[in-house]
């Protein structure tokens, strides 16, 4: 029987793989209201976030990251934030996602250009 060669042993299996944040959806766009896509959760995932920012300094930002609940019951916010258009991100996240369905409305009091990522970690 052959002995692995240490090339063999140092390379990480593909089952290995570190888990990193993963983008499902990034965009920028002027406006008062907009919304991500809604997001079909993947096995095994548990954290959904939504990074966001806006310019201006004359009005603030408001994003509500929702969550299915089971179909009789609706939706339900999951966590919000708001804050200042001042340029910086600044991050929704829900840690210990377990429902199937998640989607985030991003709205500010005027129109300003609204950037965002709508990410998962897994």
């Amino acid at each position: 029987m052959a002995q692995p060669t240490a090339e063999a042993e140092a390379e990480p299996s593909v089952n290995a793989r570190a888990p990193k944040w993963k983008t499902i959806q990034h965009k920028s766009q002027l406006t008062k209201f907009t919304r991500t896509k809604y997001w079909t959760r993947k096995r095994g995932v548990r954290t959904v976030q939504v990074n966001a920012r806006c310019w201006g300094n004359d009005t603030r930002l408001t994003v509500t990251l929702w969550y299915k609940r089971r179909a009789a019951l609706g939706w339900a916010v999951a966590r919000k934030g708001r804050w200042n258009c001042d340029g910086r991100y600044h991050t929704v996240r829900i840690g210990n996602a377990g429902h199937s369905e998640y989607y985030a409305p991003l709205q500010v009091g005027r129109t300003h250009t609204i950037e965002w990522w709508y990410q998962y970690y897994g």
